[in-house]
């Protein structure tokens, strides 16, 4: 079955009729390949850097839970953690970061996506730093709660601003939102 008679049997219309520039020599040819770079970026290099950071940003919350799940019990030993505190460990970052992510969203529209986005990266990247030095676990815990924080700030706002910036419906923004 050919495209046009797959599309007609669909649609129970001849799409060649539809709109004159469809006819049967063009049916599945694309008119554009990919679509243009958004006017944002300067070069290929620098909308593939945005992207690659847009789905790190994303990913932080997983990474956090990921590591947390395969280090819990040496750490829980290590600094002589109950059951409790070590369960907290993993639960901390993903509730914190569930409860406030919408509200974390509407803060993004209301005081820009890219502050937030960039205020959340640097608080997330101190609160790692400052939990690989956790003396207690109940520090531990708290950290691990503002890091859930900052991952549900991070998240929201590289994505509006990922949004804003394919703006016209591409094979482009489809490619650069199949990455996250």
């Amino acid at each position: 079955m050919t495209t046009h008679e797959y599309s007609t049997l669909l649609t129970g219309t001849n799409p060649s009729k539809q709109d004159p520039s469809l006819s049967a020599d063009t049916m599945g040819k694309e008119t554009e390949a990919f679509g243009e770079r958004p006017k944002c970026f300067k070069n290929n290099l620098q909308e593939i850097l945005f992207v690659f950071v847009a789905t790190m940003a994303v990913g932080m919350g997983s990474f956090v839970s990921g590591a947390v799940t395969v280090l819990s019990a040496f750490v829980g030993r290590d600094l002589n953690m109950t059951t409790v505190e070590i369960t907290w460990i993993a639960a901390s970052s993903g509730l914190s970061g569930g409860a406030f992510l919408l509200s974390f969203a509407r803060l993004a529209d209301l005081f820009g996506r890219k502050e937030i986005f960039c205020v959340s990266s640097a608080i997330f990247t101190i609160f790692c730093v400052g939990a690989g030095f956790a003396n207690s676990g109940i520090t531990l815990d708290v950290l691990n709660g503002l890091i859930g924080l900052a991952s549900a700030a991070a998240v929201p706002a590289i994505l509006g601003i990922m949004g804003a910036s394919y703006e016209k419906p591409s094979r482009r923004k489809n490619f650069a939102f199949a990455c996250l």
